[in-house]
């Protein structure tokens, strides 16, 4: 199940091919194709006999078994002397076959439905599962399926590890390293009266390098939030639901995104409607005021309507009681409203690189408010 991109990157030498799922140019109805490599890239639509067009199994084993002869025989491909199929490309791990996933309990619901623990057999590990709610279009497959690609190669023990996409057949389901510790919000709420200071800023540490790393990757998260963000052993935050539909350095937003995470949009995200990674880093600061303010609800006193302009007056929302100095700092940095005056990530996690070692023994903490 790859687009034709997709296909054409993997066939490199002439004779390689591979098979895949597409859709009849003409009629739309699902076809096999055969992708090859001979001289250039040419892609075939498969043709089995009419007995066999209404079994799916009957269909795609007639037509593999054609492939297969020719590559066996060694037989040129529409009788072309030079379309020899010589080298068959296996399917890449990350294309998951629907079967090896086996859902188990839910655990929740996210942006693109629900989302549930689960098992990858082929591994035998366990995974979290996040089930399409609505039948993709051919497009928006092939956007999915484009974009999972480049999440492969992403690895770094702040991120959520992504596996795989299965596409073969509905529903979607994208699969993740499955984090046991859930959400980072869920976990601030639940043990708000036993997190030590050190605890939260290491917390804060670890999201600054695991943003650090998309940032390097060009990856813009776009609702970087503490209910995006993964607890894992040892108190470990890992970052999570970033890079699918996000891939691009500079992103536009719909209004349908923007209702949900408004509380966390940089200005100009706001006004403007563009993203980028400095946007990114204005919603790292709501995420260490989250932090250290254990879970609370971001502007709870201010409207949507009213936020744009409280913005563009200077407001910014009181630092939670017990926030180190040196991150009070860094998260008014974060929130200047001129983007172009933010740090960007690798200098965050540099501040944080040279603070938490002294902050884990002895920290400055801001005034108490005055009852």
């Amino acid at each position: 199940m790859l687009p034709r991109e997709e296909a054409e990157r993997l066939l490199i030498e002439s004779g390689d091919f591979l098979v895949r799922e597409s859709h009849d140019p003409e009629t739309n109805e699902p076809c096999c194709v055969l992708s090859a490599y001979f001289q250039d890239h040419r892609h075939f639509i498969l043709k089995c006999p009419d007995e066999q067009k209404h079994a799916s199994k009957d269909r795609h084993d007639s037509i593999l078994a054609k492939v297969n002869q020719f590559y066996i025989n060694g037989k040129p491909w529409e009788d072309c002397p030079d379309n020899i199929l010589k080298h068959p490309i296996p399917r890449e791990q990350w294309l998951i076959i629907n079967n090896d996933v086996v859902l188990e309990m839910e655990l929740g619901k996210g942006y693109f439905g629900v989302v549930n623990k689960g098992m990858y057999k082929p591994k035998d590990i366990s995974v979290a599962v996040k089930t399409c709610k609505e039948t993709l279009t051919q497009k928006q497959t092939k956007t999915l399926l484009k974009e999972g690609r480049n999440l492969v190669d992403y690895d770094h023990p702040n991120i959520v590890k992504f596996i795989g996409i299965a596409a073969i057949r509905p529903p979607v389901m994208i699969v993740m390293e499955y984090v046991a510790g859930g959400d980072l919000l869920s976990h601030l709420k639940k043990h708000a009266t036993t997190l030590r200071t050190t605890q939260l800023t290491q917390m804060c540490a670890d999201a600054a390098s695991g943003m650090t790393y998309l940032e390097s990757k060009n990856c813009v998260h776009r609702e970087l939030a503490a209910r995006n963000c993964m607890v894992g052993d040892g108190l470990v935050v890992k970052i999570s639901d970033f890079g699918l539909s996000r891939e691009n350095v500079v992103h536009t937003m719909s209004d349908g995104d923007k209702h949900i995470t408004w509380k966390w949009l940089a200005p100009e995200v706001l006004l403007q409607d563009t993203y980028s990674s400095l946007s990114d880093v204005w919603s790292f600061g709501v995420l260490m005021w989250e932090i250290y303010s254990r879970g609370k609800d971001p502007f709870s006193d201010i409207s949507m309507s009213e936020l744009p302009s409280k913005i563009e007056e200077g407001y910014k929302m009181p630092t939670p009681e017990g926030t180190p100095a040196a991150c009070h700092d860094l998260m008014m940095k974060c929130w200047e409203y001129n983007a172009s005056e933010r740090y960007h990530f690798d200098r965050i996690q540099k501040r944080f690189n040279s603070m938490i070692s002294s902050l884990r023994y002895s920290y400055v903490e801001l005034p108490k408010k005055v009852s």
